[in-house]
């Protein structure tokens, strides 16, 4: 399935002010400036907010069992 151009400019338009979103919010509460951490801290956020919406069974290798170890 192909894209038109338009909503690929969407698309990347999200991905860029959620990407700023969170260096702008991760700058105000943490204090730090985008980097290595940053990119940890995010990668971290994302798994913690896929185990929101997941089953909750706690199995180790579950989604959820995933985000509580984050």
């Amino acid at each position: 399935m192909f894209l038109n151009p338009l909503k690929m400019s969407l698309i990347l338009k999200k991905v860029c002010s959620v990407q700023i979103a969170f260096q702008v919010l991760v700058k105000a509460l943490v204090s730090m400036d985008p980097g290595d951490d940053t990119e940890f801290l995010k990668k971290q956020f994302q798994e913690f907010m896929a185990g929101l919406m997941s089953l909750p069974i706690n199995i180790p290798g579950s989604r959820l069992h995933k985000s509580l170890q984050a």
